[in-house]
């Protein structure tokens, strides 16, 4: 784990690591998070992260140009990833306001299930009053097929915080599909044991982008 302090003051590392001529990377492989919360003069990230469970917060960076807000879109997790945004990215296929959206493959899917990359955005500005903020949250994701369930994914969010867009992988099974059309539908629930009841946020936007599929154990067969 990595965390970077929380100050408006870091731009860049200091000049004394540019004598390190064999430095080839800071970060190692196995980073399992990266926690740069309140950096609100970060603006670029310039390394790629390999580990396929990396959790990458950065909770009220609000400098972060585009260059690095796609790349922390395109890193590959099985966690999630949070920065502040307003509205969906373009490079969201699919994108909609509110908490559900529908998918219209091209075709019926060919393996066992197809991976997708979703992202909601929490409405409002970031109030650190909120105690709300500061709560694990579920961010549910149910998928359905002509109105016939396919699965439920459940991601924790460790805090939720208005007014930042969550994005993180999910992974519909296809084999009951009997439609090209997809639905799914998000919500955000508090940990029950942090609260006397269950509560809901409003989801402002959600958005879509098509992975690729997970080949059938028959697929390479030839009969």
């Amino acid at each position: 784990m990595v965390e970077l302090p929380s100050s408006t003051d870091i731009e860049e590392f200091d000049p004394w690591m540019g004598s390190l001529s064999g430095l080839r990377q800071l970060l190692p492989d196995s980073l399992r998070k990266l926690d740069a919360e309140i950096c609100e003069s970060l603006e670029r990230v310039d390394f790629s992260f390999r580990n396929p469970d990396i959790r990458l917060s950065f909770h009220n960076c609000f400098k972060l140009n585009q260059e690095a807000r796609d790349l922390i879109i395109q890193t590959p997790t099985n966690e999630y990833a949070v920065f502040p945004a307003q509205e969906v990215p373009q490079c969201f296929t699919y994108r909609s306001s509110g908490s559900s959206l529908t998918v219209k493959l091209t075709q019926m899917p060919l393996g066992t299930s197809t991976k997708f990359k979703a992202c909601i955005i929490l409405p409002g500005d970031v109030d650190e009053n909120d105690l709300r903020c500061w709560r694990r949250a579920y961010v549910c994701c149910r998928i359905t097929s002509r109105g016939n369930d396919l699965n439920t994914c459940f991601k924790i969010a460790e805090r939720v915080v208005p007014g930042h867009l969550y994005a993180f992988e999910v992974e519909v099974e296809t084999e009951e599909m009997t439609s090209t059309e997809l639905v799914f539908v998000f919500e955000i629930q508090f940990d029950y044991s942090l609260v006397e009841r269950s509560e809901e946020w409003e989801i402002k936007e959600c958005g879509m982008l098509q992975l690729l599929e997970v080949p059938s154990l028959h697929a390479d067969k030839h009969y």
